[in-house]
């Protein structure tokens, strides 16, 4: 389907214009990451993985691999001199558990808004044995601290929640030692953003709405707040092109089951049946590859110097 079908079948199932013009409706991490936390396990991640696989020349063959593409570039920042290592972010807690297995010298931590996600993590923690992690709930955009300063922070498909980017660069700065490293793996609208087709633009919205985030943030944004926080910005990868193979399996996905039950989702959705955090997660399933059109996925590696 193009990109005007797509949005002939979105019209028959939501308002899109009123949407858009009113995204905190639906926008609220808790509930999102509640009502997909079985869709997660169940479809994408049986050890609870819940980014997007990379599919890097040379490197993933298949969607379990891809899922531990970004846990390896954090491991290429790990050496003899790294003891203590935080994720903000961490859900069930796949990075984290993947890396403290291979690391049992290193503590781990990590802060995430979601209560259930610290259960999971922690319980499955458990079960494997792993006595160097510690999970935590908390804010990343209020202000922590931790007993010790930290070696690394890294951030997997996570700092796109982010409403205040300045107070988390302060926050990571203030428990990072002197020339430690903020590893983000995330997604970026392109600076060119609001020159793109009127669909596409929304297309990309819809696609932010659907993981429960505001509006994916432009990377020059990003770059110069983390300058501003004292950050040098070691690297910059965009890695769009590794994520389009999964885009357009979930795409396929999406659109069949869209189109298969429009007029059912519908009613389930008036009565509030079908929570509009699955309803909006499958539609940016739908848009996806025309999404990316207006954003990317990139990995930046910043250092703390000062």
């Amino acid at each position: 389907m193009n990109i005007n079908e797509i949005f002939d079948l979105l019209h028959k199932i939501i308002d899109v214009e009123n949407t858009l013009k009113n995204p905190h409706k639906i926008l609220d991490t808790n509930k999102y990451y509640y009502w997909t936390n079985y869709f997660y396990r169940k479809f994408h991640s049986k050890k609870g993985a819940m980014h997007f696989p990379l599919y890097l020349e040379n490197g993933a063959k298949n969607h379990f691999e891809g899922l531990e593409t970004q846990v390896n570039f954090v491991k290429n920042c790990i050496n003899e001199n790294t003891n203590f290592v935080a994720e903000i972010g961490y859900g069930q807690g796949f990075n984290t558990h993947l890396l403290a297995s291979q690391y049992p010298n290193v503590q781990f931590s990590g802060i995430d808004l979601v209560p259930r996600h610290q259960t999971q993590a922690s319980k499955t923690a458990q079960k494997l044995g792993l006595q160097n992690t510690n999970f935590l709930v908390q804010d990343f955009e209020k202000s922590y601290l931790f007993p010790q300063k930290q070696d690394i922070f890294f951030a997997i498909e996570s700092f796109c929640y982010a409403q205040n980017l300045q107070n988390v660069f302060e926050n990571v700065r203030n428990n990072l030692r002197k020339n430690g490293k903020f590893i983000i793996f995330d997604m970026f609208s392109y600076n060119h953003f609001d020159t793109l087709p009127l669909l596409v633009q929304q297309a990309s919205q819809l696609s932010a709405i659907g993981y429960a985030v505001n509006h994916w943030k432009k990377l020059d944004f990003l770059l110069e707040n983390a300058k501003n926080a004292g950050f040098s910005v070691v690297d910059v990868q965009d890695f769009t092109y590794s994520v389009r193979p999964n885009a357009i399996r979930f795409q396929k996905d999406a659109v069949n089951f869209l189109k298969n039950y429009t007029y059912f989702i519908k009613y389930l959705s008036k009565f509030h049946i079908l929570p509009d955090s699955i309803l909006f997660h499958i539609i940016a399933g739908a848009i996806a590859p025309y999404a990316w059109e207006a954003q990317g996925y990139f990995l930046i590696i910043m250092s703390y110097e000062l």
